[in-house]
This record gives structure tokens, C-alpha cells and sequence, in this order.
């Protein structure tokens, strides 16, 4: 696919016309990709980031998405500034302000170094407008709880409740909120029910506990969710190990539990993690047992399995 094409396809896909024979087509993310992947050459990041500059809010917000994935702080910054152009004051895509929202979450720095557009964004966006604009209202919260009132955020967690269709998360929303208006241990049970289907339920639980007693209460709470483990989700039975993992240097056979799981839900990646552990753990595996695992790890990732292979030797 020589280069001209590609930009027709993206072109098509975002509505921005380079000829008068080329019309617009819904198409998402996955679409893009499959049309591109055909060429090895492309630059996918390049071809979008030319129409994101053309001024289409379309392709700033796919950008953006791109952007998103990597954990560079040049990336992340980059990925701000698409997400904040592709709003373009309430005139382009709604949806790029729950995406930079739940983004700048994930990092204290990129909380605040989004926070100036939301503390403008919250003086004018209208949460109750419809169904989307409602869990934007919440993911902003997520991220901004300090912009918000305990009343308002309620009445936000009632109309999603009663209206939502896709992305349901009423028993994170209300976690949260208990959190932040009254304790975290107020809203433990609900963090436990929302941790099953949601691993920032996890990782907001999780950082918000005190550093003192960290590996005792998180894995009290991990011992309520692994009471529920036949509705636990498989990222979150990840996510479970990579943070029992984190708050102890000692080897921790409810990592190893949480990792089979996630295993056994055919998530692969576990593989490499659980090698890991045990070649951190070498007086609890035997050799052939971190063998046989590194050798499921060379079926999904060779180059990684070597690395994992030197270690053991």
C-alpha cells in the first residue's frame, strides 16, 4: 500500500475528503489498524498525526489513543495535547475528555499537568446532559475529586446506575466516592466488588493505602476477592498478583496462586511474570519446574524466554 493510499483510507475514516472521490466511512481504531497492517512500512502515528494537524478532531483523539499507549513522558504530553485539541472547546469529541481523565489517573504528574484544563472544563461542561456526559462527570471526579461536591457526585453515580447500557461501573464509582467523602475503610467492600470486573478499582484501592501495614491489608484484601475467585476477572487476577508481588520481597505463594489463575483464563503473559518469580525465588522451584515455565513463555515471546533461560542457567 504506497503512501498516497494510506492517506485516502485515513482520510475516508476521518471524514477529511483529499479528492472528490473519496467519501466518508465509519471505521474505528481496529479498522485503521487492519487496513495499515497489510503495509510495513506505514508509520501509523505519522499518517494520523498529519490529518490531527489538518485540524480533523477525529484523527487528534485516534492520535491521542497512539499516543496513550507508550509510558514515555514525551508520549503522555503529546497524548494530552491531542486529547485537549480533539475537545476543541465542546465542539469536537466528547469522548477525548474521559480518555485524557482516566490517562492522567493512571500518574500523579499527569494529574497535574492536566489539571488547569479541567479546572476550566468543570466551570462550563454541562455532566448532565446525556448518558455519556454523565460518566464523563464521574471519570473526571476519578481523577479531580477535589473539583467536586459529595451531592453532585451522587447524583452523577444515580443517573448512571439508572441509564447506563455500556460501561457500567456504578460499584467502582460509589468505592471511590466513599473514599474520598468519608474513609477507605468505609469503602473496602465495595472496592472488593469492583476489583472482580475493574483493575483500576484495584490499583486506586491499593495506592490509597497507608505505607505502614500495606502487605497485610492488601493481602486481607485479596483474600476477600479470592473468595469470589469464579467471578474474578482475568486482568484483575493479574493485577492482584503484580501488587502482592510489590509489597513484599518475600516469596509470597499467593502470587503464585493469582498468577496460575490468570494462567489457566489462557492469559499468557502470566507466563513470564510467574518465571520471573521463581527465578527470584530459586529455594522454593525447582530447576525443571522454572524450565517447563520458561518454555511456555518461548511459545508467546522467544527473545524474553532467552533472557529467562540465562538467568536459570
Amino acid at each position: 500500500m504506497r503512501k498516497g493510499s494510506i492517506q485516502l483510507v485515513l482520510s475516508a475514516v476521518f471524514g477529511i475528503s483529499l479528492s472528490s472521490a473519496v467519501s466518508a466511512k465509519m471505521m474505528g481504531m481496529p479498522d485503521i489498524r487492519y487496513e495499515l497492517f497489510l503495509d510495513t512500512q506505514s508509520d501509523l502515528s505519522a499518517e494520523i498525526r498529519t490529518l490531527a494537524e489538518a485540524g480533523s478532531p477525529q484523527a487528534q483523539v485516534a492520535l491521542a489513543d497512539i499516543l496513550a499507549e507508550s509510558s514515555t513522558i514525551e508520549s503522555l504530553q503529546d497524548a494530552s495535547y491531542w486529547y485537549q485539541q480533539s475537545y476543541q472547546n465542546g465542539h469536537g469529541v466528547q469522548r477525548s475528555v474521559t480518555s485524557l481523565a482516566r490517562l492522567a489517573g493512571q500518574f500523579d504528574w499527569l494529574t497535574d499537568y492536566n489539571r488547569g484544563f479541567y479546572d476550566q472544563l468543570n466551570q462550563t461542561f454541562h455532566y448532565k446532559k446525556n448518558g455519556q456526559s454523565v460518566i464523563t462527570g464521574l471519570e473526571v471526579f476519578i481523577t479531580y475529586p477535589d473539583f467536586f461536591a459529595q451531592d453532585q457526585v451522587n447524583e452523577l453515580i444515580d443517573l448512571h446506575e439508572s441509564v447506563c447500557v455500556d460501561d457500567c461501573q456504578p460499584k467502582f464509582y460509589k468505592a471511590v466516592a466513599l473514599y474520598h467523602f468519608q474513609s477507605l475503610e468505609a469503602a473496602e467492600p465495595l472496592f472488593v466488588e469492583a476489583s472482580e470486573t475493574s483493575t483500576r478499582a484495584i490499583r486506586i484501592y491499593f495506592d490509597a493505602l497507608p505505607e505502614e501495614k500495606k502487605f497485610e491489608r492488601f493481602s486481607a484484601f485479596a483474600g476477600k476477592l479470592k473468595a469470589n475467585i469464579e467471578t474474578v476477572e482475568t486482568p484483575s487476577k493479574f493485577s492482584v498478583a503484580n501488587r502482592l508481588r510489590s509489597v513484599s520481597s518475600e516469596f509470597n505463594q499467593e502470587v503464585v496462586f493469582w498468577l496460575d489463575h490468570a494462567i489457566a483464563d489462557g492469559f499468557s503473559d502470566a507466563y513470564a511474570v510467574r518465571a520471573e518469580y521463581m527465578l527470584s525465588s530459586p529455594l522454593n522451584f525447582s530447576y525443571q519446574e522454572t524450565e517447563k515455565v520458561i518454555q511456555q513463555v518461548a511459545t508467546v515471546d522467544p527473545q524474553k524466554a532467552k533472557l529467562l533461560e540465562a538467568s536459570l542457567y
